[in-house]
């Protein structure tokens, strides 16, 4: 059965309700909840989060890495929190949460592990991306790879439910399929949990290169494309020639690097930054 048939029936079965979903974490909920104004008190917020050992680890951990380190270890969840401040906080624990939702049957540990990796080194160097300009969060930056990435997850649920399981579940036959009807899918499950609008779009348009933000400022959402343009350079799908991108024209006339790479990815002391910032979502 050709991709594109395949992809279709794929997001019918879903926008059906044939498929199984995951399920987005009360936590989450709760934590938008408390975090959605200015003055949010970071007591409650300790509080909801330590319901979640492995978000406050993560946290913690995240505090004293190379994005936030400070004078003095960051050893409790409250001082994590007092240095990540609101926003940062918000986004690292999403994502945690987020990361606990890659995993599944026997044959969806083997097609996520892939997603997952490919995933996280996309994370990774968006927010290496982001903390570069002075204009996008880089958690922001990262929590948006994770979700423009979620479609995976809906996409081996029906997989271990199709008739042609032993075809489909191949990992040259997953990442096809993923990368024609994850964003869309992706887009439906962020629709699903009432995620903001501008959220979604910037979820479903994960691989519409020619994509524009609007405004000369760069943002989460072109980050996240240079970040996804960077890691397939070398896959088996790579995308267009990068000066044709938007995002990348706004990076160069921020005078932003460009050599070996952008944001001079490369460098062997941006390599090894890199490898540092992979301790925010961990092994």
């Amino acid at each position: 059965m050709h991709l594109e048939t395949l992809a279709s029936e794929f997001l019918h079965s879903l926008e059906d309700r044939q498929i199984r979903l995951p399920v987005l974490p009360d936590l989450a909920f709760e934590l938008h909840d408390l975090m959605a104004e200015q003055d949010y008190d970071p007591a409650l917020v300790t509080q909801a989060l330590s319901q979640e050992p492995g978000v406050t680890a993560a946290l913690v951990r995240s505090a004293n890495s190379v994005l936030n380190r400070g004078r003095v270890p960051v050893a409790t969840l409250d001082m994590a929190i007092m240095r990540l401040g609101r926003d940062r906080t918000h986004a690292l624990a999403n994502a945690h949460l987020l990361k606990q939702l890659f995993h599944g049957t026997a044959t969806g540990k083997r097609l996520l592990k892939n997603a997952w990796e490919r995933t996280q080194a996309t994370a990774v160097r968006a927010t290496f991306l982001a903390d570069q300009t002075a204009q996008v969060e880089p958690a922001e930056a990262l929590l948006l790879v994770l979700l423009q990435n979620l479609g995976a997850l809906p996409l081996v649920a029906w997989i271990d439910q199709h008739e042609h399981i032993d075809e489909l579940g191949t990992q040259v036959r997953f990442d096809a399929l993923e990368a024609t009807a994850g964003p869309s899918a992706a887009a439906y499950l962020l629709d699903r949990w009432k995620f903001p609008s501008d959220q979604i779009s910037d979820v479903a348009q994960r691989d519409h290169w020619s994509r524009n933000s609007p405004g000369d400022t760069l943002t989460a959402a072109d980050t996240a494309q240079l970040a996804h343009w960077s890691v397939r350079e070398d896959g088996p799908r790579p995308g267009p020639a990068l000066p044709s991108l938007a995002a990348y024209r706004k990076w160069q006339a921020l005078q932003l690097p460009v050599e070996p790479g952008i944001g001079g990815m490369g460098d062997p002391d941006q390599e090894q930054r890199i490898s540092e910032l992979g301790q925010l979502l961990g092994p």
